[in-house]
């Protein structure tokens, strides 16, 4: 069996006891790491990301009854350990991080920009003991001129990318570090399905920078903010 027939045995017989009495499914190759959907009746085609290509079936089936319990809304529709356990595993970020950069339009191949270099703001966060070094974190830049946002991390992906706006000759150093900041403040939360719980967190380890209101307020001037809607796929 191939991995089309598999992922699309495992969502049809979860689906079906969930009330879908005709079902396909497919791996796609998104940016984020996602399941889509589109229901007409009782039928329905789920978009199952490619980051998942390499996901054994406990974590298909959990990945399956999750969103189907979303979509009917029973449940609580959360990830179980299986899913979680191979979500937040160093192998999927090996095996999937390249693809999910190739898929950022303009990134940097590194953190050393025009003008600005993300591996020495990281430094100097580290030396001021404001974080602790991760060398497996993954900084870039990347154009994002149609967005206010000075960044996007992925968790999952361990990785953060700057907003390619942030890049310029003028810039303080201090508020480079402090933009930087505030998306390493998402990585250090960790992995937790509960947006409410997520802001909460990202929210406690923001305002332990220095005078933080402060550089919000500067960033606010260049029309940036820090603060996004948060998402699983974050």
């Amino acid at each position: 069996m191939d991995r089309k027939e598999n992922v699309e045995k495992i969502f049809t017989t979860v689906a079906n006891e969930y009330g879908f009495e005709e079902v396909s499914a497919d791996f796609s190759p998104e940016y984020d790491l996602k399941i889509a959907w589109r229901r007409v009746g009782a039928y329905i085609d789920f978009w199952v990301s490619d980051y998942l290509l390499d996901a054994p079936a406990s974590v298909l089936t959990g990945l399956a009854d999750s969103v189907c319990s979303r979509i009917r809304r029973c449940g609580d529709g959360m990830y179980d350990d299986d899913v979680v356990k191979f979500l937040t595993d160093r192998k999927f970020v090996e095996t999937n991080r390249e693809k999910y950069l190739s898929r950022i339009g303009g990134v940097s191949k590194t953190g050393l920009g025009r003008h600005n270099d993300l591996d020495e703001s990281y430094a100097r966060l580290v030396d001021s003991g404001l974080l602790e070094y991760d060398p497996d974190i993954e900084l870039r830049w990347a154009p994002m001129e149609d967005a206010d946002a000075v960044g996007r991390a992925s968790v999952l992906m361990k990785t953060v990318c700057i907003n390619r706006r942030l890049d310029i000759a003028n810039l303080a150093e201090d508020l480079l570090d402090f933009a930087l900041y505030s998306q390493m403040c998402f990585l250090s939360g960790g992995f937790d399905q509960d947006c409410d719980s997520r802001k909460s967190t990202y929210m406690k380890n923001l305002s332990e920078y220095p005078d933080y209101e402060e550089y919000q307020s500067r960033l606010e001037v260049l029309g940036m903010t820090v603060v996004k809607e948060m998402s699983l796929a974050d």
